[in-house]
């Protein structure tokens, strides 16, 4: 409410400055509150493997057709960082692509799947999956039109009406597996929220911790801004951390209050000069 007040307030000012009411715009400096930005949730790499269902030699697979869809979207959204929109919306085949990539004396056969029009950018985006997801996903495709019957649907991930699976909670909603799933192998909220996000939150935190540079999980995740990627960074530790102090060093930069950094640079002159005198003494 404060911030939509805000918002009209400035933009009479506006309105009055091009109508020559007032001089200039009186409004400009005026700035509204800032939104909340909750912590990024996020699950440990353990309990990831177990709603992966991950054995001694990578993720499990399964012969029933349901069981491998949803192993599939769980193994997509985590290594590929999807958004539950992007994984209803993937079509089968043009969205799904086989990549080989040469190592050594062998060559790995990678899927990759095609995010249409991705959010902020506008453009086609090609993600790579890890060779566990795609041997999710290679097992899912093989058992794919058992789950569609005779008839044709173009959505890679179809639901039980043959409709594409949706992002919220719903009986053929992705966020509905996932805290089905999270019953199942008894993980916990944990003032969590268990649903089909957690996953992407989840990999961007794992990258972050694990050093990789937040430029590259900014490409991975499809971010439009590095601020957006910032968040993530709560988890890291070492140079990823200070990074993140460096950005919101509370004692540099703007201040959206001069006052309170100007006197908390005094008290801790005071402090300093306390101290001084009794090293002194």
């Amino acid at each position: 409410m404060i911030a939509q007040a805000v918002a009209a307030v400035r933009s009479f000012g506006a309105w009055l400055a091009d109508h020559g009411q007032l001089d200039r715009n009186p409004t400009l400096g005026l700035r509204g509150p800032r939104r909340y930005r909750r912590q990024a949730q996020h699950l440990t790499t353990a309990e990831v493997k177990r709603l992966l269902s991950y054995g001694a030699s990578g993720p499990l697979t399964s012969s029933d057709p349901v069981e491998a869809r949803d192993r599939a979207i769980l193994a997509c959204s985590y290594y590929a960082g999807l958004r539950p929109s992007e994984v209803g919306a993937l079509r089968f085949p043009e969205d799904v692509e086989v990549v080989e990539i040469p190592r050594g004396s062998r060559v790995d056969r990678l899927l990759a799947l095609i995010v249409r029009e991705a959010k902020w950018s506008n453009e086609d985006r090609c993600v790579y999956l890890e060779g566990d997801a795609s041997r999710v996903l290679e097992a899912y495709l093989a058992l794919r039109q058992k789950l569609l019957g005779p008839g044709a649907v173009p959505w890679l991930f179809p639901s039980f009406r043959g409709s594409r699976v949706v992002g919220g909670i719903s009986r053929w909603g992705v966020s509905e597996i996932v805290a089905r799933r999270c019953r199942e192998q008894g993980i916990e909220a944990k003032g969590r929220i268990l649903s089909a996000r957690i996953l992407r939150h989840s990999i961007a935190t794992h990258l972050v911790a694990a050093g990789v540079h937040l430029r590259e999980v900014q490409e991975h995740l499809r971010h439009r801004s590095p601020s957006s990627t910032q968040v993530y960074a709560h988890a890291a530790t070492g140079a990823n951390r200070a990074l993140l102090l460096e950005r919101h060093h509370p004692l540099r930069g703007r201040s959206r209050r001069p006052e309170v950094a100007a006197a908390s640079i005094e008290v801790l002159r005071q402090l300093h000069a306390g101290l001084s005198s009794l090293s002194d003494e």
